[in-house]
């Protein structure tokens, strides 16, 4: 599920068969915009017949991070319970 602020931008569902290393769930919150990955698992035959559910506005952990919008990387951002702050760079490449 892909999201901006309360509006819900795409979501997309799957189904299938996979090695159980491959159940994960995760997200990535840029202030702009965030990404949730949640996958269940099961052992039994067509046990998958029903999809996670993704919390479309969980509730904050107590912490903060900061975010980028374009002008300024000093906006401030609650983690949902299931986040943390993290940093990432990005190195633009330009040609000489």
């Amino acid at each position: 599920m892909q999201s901006t602020g309360s509006s819900k931008l795409s979501e997309e569902n799957a189904k299938g068969c996979g090695v159980p290393e491959g159940c994960v769930d995760g997200s990535l919150n840029l202030g702009t915009a965030r990404s949730v990955l949640k996958t269940t698992c099961c052992s039994t035959n067509l046990c998958n017949t029903n999809y996670p559910a993704v919390p479309s506005n969980p509730p904050p952990n107590g912490k903060k991070c900061y975010f980028c919008d374009g002008q300024s990387c000093n906006n401030t951002l609650n983690c949902p319970y299931f986040e943390q702050p993290v940093h990432t760079d990005v190195e633009e490449q330009i040609p000489e």
